[in-house]
């Protein structure tokens, strides 16, 4: 078990990936063969869903993003304040 852990830690920069990546295409299996099951082509089914996330994160992204901004400068004052 101490030789499997210790391979793990060293090939950790291969294993994070590979696991974050087993753990999302099991999440969005269930969505793909729903799709599949409706008469979609499995490829474009996988396309859909793929991308369809890809468009939820980026407009995530976004709204945190500007929510941000709109927020700096009242961070700013508060950080100014607390120093001084």
């Amino acid at each position: 078990i101490i030789v499997v852990l210790w391979i793990i830690l060293r090939l950790e920069i291969l294993v994070v990936p590979v696991a974050l990546a087993t753990i999302l295409a099991a999440l969005l299996l269930p969505v793909v063969d729903f799709l599949h099951r409706r008469g979609a082509p499995r490829g474009g089914a996988v396309a859909l869903v793929l991308l369809s996330g890809i468009a939820l994160f980026g407009g995530l992204l976004t709204f945190v993003v500007t929510q941000f901004i709109d927020g700096a400068p009242a961070l700013v004052g508060q950080v100014t304040t607390s120093i001084e």
